[in-house]
Order: structure tokens, then C-alpha cells, then sequence
């Protein structure tokens, strides 16, 4: 779990660097805001999703605890759920990676840009 929770941190903090290489230079600010605003909607959705799956464990298990009984955490099942969505979609991350071109993070070389001859 901890290489795995190293390796996607390091992964999720080098996106916006990654964007701002391989946008254009003219465009690298909108490339690391939408590279900001997709990780933060991301982490929203994972958020809700987490959450539901934890709170329907809490809610199955509920009829099993007797009245005078606290339970404030959600049960372990609930966090197998959870760390199973981690593992399931960071494979299929690592999978969708194999489909991204070669070039596609890489600079393209520059474009020479022709300076039309005039009076000055």
C-alpha cells in the first residue's frame, strides 16, 4: 500500500508539469488550470463515491449491532470496497497509458516563422 500510495502521489503531482510540457506555449496556463480543475472534480467524484460505499457497508452491518452500541467508523469491508476501486482503476489507468501515443509529451521542435520584409 505504501508504493502504491507513493507512486499515484507522485504520479497525480507531476500531471500539471506534464500538461505545461506538452501544451503549446502559448496555451500552458489553460493546460495546467484544466489539468487542476480535473483533478479536483476527480477528487470530488472519488470523494461521493468513497463515501457511499463506506456509508452501505455502515447501513448493511447496522442491523447486525446491537442499540446500545456506538459504531463510528464504517466496518473493514467498506474499506476492502474502497481500496478495490483504487486497485481496479489504477490498472485501468495503467492500461489506458499503453494506448497514449509516444510523442504525445514530448516537445515538438519549433517552427520557424517567417518576418515579412518591409519599411521600418
Amino acid at each position: 500500500m505504501a508504493v502504491a500510495g507513493i507512486g499515484s502521489g507522485a504520479l497525480v503531482a507531476a500531471l500539471p508539469s506534464a500538461a505545461a510540457a506538452a501544451a503549446p506555449l502559448n496555451r500552458t496556463a489553460m493546460a495546467t488550470g484544466l489539468t487542476n480543475t480535473t483533478k479536483t472534480i476527480g477528487g470530488a467524484f472519488a470523494s461521493a463515491v468513497f463515501g457511499i460505499a463506506l456509508l452501505s457497508h455502515v447501513l448493511a452491518e447496522a442491523g447486525s449491532v446491537p442499540a446500545e452500541s456506538s459504531a463510528t467508523a464504517a466496518p473493514l469491508a467498506g474499506y476492502f470496497m474502497v481500496w478495490a476501486i483504487c486497485g481496479v482503476t489504477g490498472l485501468a489507468a495503467a492500461a489506458a497509458l499503453v494506448l497514449v501515443p509516444k510523442l504525445a509529451f514530448s516537445d515538438q521542435a519549433p517552427v520557424a516563422v517567417p518576418v515579412p520584409a518591409g519599411p521600418h
